[in-house]
């Protein structure tokens, strides 16, 4: 297979890809390492992790893509017409295997999202509402780009057939459009859900930041709308679609962090630098209070002693209220238990002889 160094917007290209697989993939096998050792191994996982599988197939392809001319002016007397044929074929292929690749990254954060808010109607058909767009967009979107030749192979070998370059586009803009609306939603929702939850509002912040990182994969998509007409360039097209190019690796990239960075949370208390307050809000976060041993239930309450102060003990039953997140061994959603907590404080008294 002819090969050609990437340059300009191909070696961009090459560069954010590899940057992507080498962050991404230690991001995704720590999400599993942390889940396998709580136990809570769930669809979520699973599903992130066939998306990570998928995009590493896709950016082989991409890879090849820049090998091949990708990002190069076809007028460079370097790109010769067998080079054009294979990137135009590697472009095709790329476009096509993008489109279900985004299905199981963005249902995967939308299962994970159902752990917390899946007891509430109105987030639980929200979060339905965006997988069922995201699989029909995917889905769709990918049919229209192998249907906007015939035959497919068209697209690079024009002596083959004939190709609408607009159903190509239309179907760049459909699936573009359909993931800005599900990468906003995604980046809002998260903050109502947690809106409810009785925890340290840091905990609350630095939770909907990681989870509302989607938004910045909108934005990307969005810089991306700008150079979809350039795909009606027939004779630019291989130096505009290294453009087009770069924005989606991005757009991927941010998806599969954002989407698995929140399962990263119980890492944290490995930092050996980190302050106590950020500790308390680690325990608090997971419905545990700080320098406190859980015990065994009894009757309404649960007993639990304090290590700094063995005269004070708790008794986690019936009074003031604590809310926080369920965590499963299966991965089913158990969405939000209130606890109530009561203090008594039991003093040692010196009985008379």
């Amino acid at each position: 297979m002819p090969s050609i160094t990437p340059e300009g917007d191909g070696l961009t290209t090459f560069g954010l890809t590899i940057m992507m697989l080498v962050v991404c993939w230690p991001t995704v096998i720590a999400r599993y390492l942390v889940r396998v050792k709580k136990r809570a191994l769930g669809l979520d996982d699973w599903l992130m992790g066939l998306g990570m599988i998928m995009t590493t197939a896709w950016s082989g392809v991409l890879i090849a893509y820049c090998y091949s001319g990708g990002g190069y002016d076809p007028t460079d007397p370097r790109i010769t017409s067998q080079l054009l044929q294979q990137a135009l074929k590697m472009y095709f292929i790329c476009q096509s295997v993008y489109c279900p690749t985004t299905i199981p990254v963005k249902v995967s954060i939308c299962v994970a999202l159902l752990r917390i808010g899946g007891t509430v109607t109105v987030y639980r058909w929200s979060l339905f509402a965006i997988m069922a767009i995201t699989a029909v967009s995917g889905i769709g979107s990918m049919a229209g780009i192998v249907a906007s030749c015939s035959p497919p192979s068209a697209f690079w070998d024009s002596s083959a057939g004939t190709c609408n370059a607009l159903i190509n586009t239309t179907a760049a803009y459909f699936i573009s459009a359909c993931s800005i609306l599900t990468d906003f939603a995604l980046a809002i929702l998260p903050g109502f859900m947690l809106w409810s939850v009785q925890m340290r509002r840091s905990v609350k912040v630095s939770v909907a930041i990681i989870l509302g990182f989607a938004a910045f994969a909108s934005c990307a998509t969005i810089v991306r709308l700008r150079y979809l007409l350039a795909l009606l360039d027939s004779q630019n097209f291989l130096k505009h679609s290294a453009k087009i190019a770069i924005w989606t690796v991005i757009e991927l990239a941010i998806g599969i962090f954002a989407g698995s960075a929140p399962a990263l949370r119980p890492l944290l208390k490995y930092i050996p630098f980190r302050t106590r307050s950020e500790a308390d809000d680690y325990h608090e976060s997971r419905g545990e209070a700080s320098g406190h041993i859980r015990m065994e239930t009894y009757e309404s309450g649960t007993f639990a002693k304090s290590v700094r102060n063995p005269t004070d003990t708790k008794i986690l039953g019936d009074g003031s209220s604590q809310e926080y997140i369920l965590e499963t061994h299966d991965g089913a959603p158990r969405g939000i238990e209130v606890r109530k907590d009561v203090s008594i404080k039991v003093e040692s008294l010196n009985r008379p002889s």
